[in-house]
């Protein structure tokens, strides 16, 4: 009973709020420095009886257990608004894979120090050359490039002379021209079907192969003595078949030459056909490729079309022909032609046989 009496006023105990007595506010000049040590900062001296002094330590102890230890004294917050969105489940954003780590090269040492304190490294020789690089490496390098670089000019002329190669038709041009000679020389009129045409051309282009090919044979041999038989007016006399085996050279095998005279029958310079017989008595002048025509033919270009060859042969009359300081005839050009006509070719065999002529308006 003796210490409840101690108790000056417990109404006003009872009223008091259940809060720790807050330490008064020390200056700034006057704080003490921190520290860790509970000596440094001595409990205060707590007045009272043991039964009051019980109840305020108890007292303290419930606040800790509610403030989660301590008091603090930072001032209260805001309440939080409420958002808008509040029931809307928001999406948890992943985070992205953490990336592999790089497994880095080992270090190599760049140098080291040697006896004496010299350093050496392992890039650089004793006498100081870098290592992996060679005197003759640059010259070598620069050859090979240089080699390189005469190698791609080769590869370069080389397909462009293959090009040209193959566009060029210059050996087309030469045999197609030996080829139509014999008809040329006679300058035969147009026609679609050999075997449809009498023309005196067709035939007279097949006995002239035939004498040119005699004329040729005694220029090899050097001798004048004729491979065929001569008659009473000084004419060859050759058989049927070796004209017709010619005309089929010429105009293909299924070809058949009109048989007839050409000239005056019973003359010296007549083409006379002997059906009797079958025989032709070519005059003597045939021999030399002599012929009446009065133009020279001229080749323009070549088209093929499938199987066909055609050829643009331009005829440039003999008068216009000038003649140079050297006493020679000036070559003359498709541009001085008069007449044009399209040759129309197929192959026969090796060579090749004329299907049919065109006119061509010049």
């Amino acid at each position: 009973m003796d210490e409840w009496k101690k108790i000056e006023n417990p109404v006003e105990l009872s009223t008091r709020p259940r809060t720790a007595a807050k330490p008064a506010a020390v200056p700034p000049e006057a704080e003490p420095p921190l520290s860790s040590d509970p000596a440094f900062f001595p409990e205060p001296e707590r007045e009272g009886s043991s039964a009051a002094i019980a109840y305020f330590e108890a007292e303290e102890k419930g606040s800790e257990r509610k403030t989660g230890g301590t008091e603090s004294h930072e001032p209260p917050r805001k309440p939080r608004k409420k958002r808008s969105d509040a029931g809307v489940p928001r999406k948890k954003k992943t985070p992205p894979p953490p990336e592999p780590e790089k497994e880095r090269p080992p270090v190599r040492a760049l140098a080291a120090e040697g006896p004496g304190g010299v350093i050496h490294s392992p890039r650089y020789g004793s006498s100081g050359r870098r290592r992996g690089r060679r005197r003759y490496a640059a010259p070598l390098g620069l050859l090979i490039l240089l080699l390189a670089a005469v190698g791609v000019v080769s590869l370069v002329v080389t397909g462009i002379n293959l090009i040209l190669r193959q566009n060029d038709d210059t050996g087309l041009r030469t045999q197609i021209m030996d080829f139509l000679d014999p008809v040329l020389l006679y300058n035969p009129t147009a026609f679609s079907d050999v075997n449809e045409t009498q023309q005196d051309a067709l035939l007279q282009a097949a006995v002239w192969r035939v004498t040119e090919k005699e004329r040729i044979r005694q220029l090899r041999v050097k001798d004048d003595v004729n491979t065929y038989s001569i008659d009473e007016l000084g004419r060859m006399v050759i058989p049927v078949k070796t004209i017709e085996e010619s005309y089929a050279v010429l105009f293909g095998p299924n070809a058949r030459p009109y048989h007839h005279t050409v000239g005056e029958p019973g003359t010296s310079v007549a083409l006379e056909y002997d059906g009797d017989n079958s025989y032709y008595h070519v005059p003597i002048s045939a021999i030399g490729g002599s012929s009446t025509t009065l133009y020279v033919p001229v080749l323009d270009s070549l088209s093929r079309r499938g199987e066909t060859l055609t050829a643009r042969i331009g005829y440039v009359p003999a008068a216009r022909i000038g003649i140079d300081d050297k006493g020679e005839e000036i070559p003359p050009t498709f541009n001085m032609a008069t007449i044009v006509q399209l040759y129309s070719l197929q192959k026969n065999g090796s060579g090749w046989m004329i299907t049919a002529i065109t006119d061509e308006k010049k």
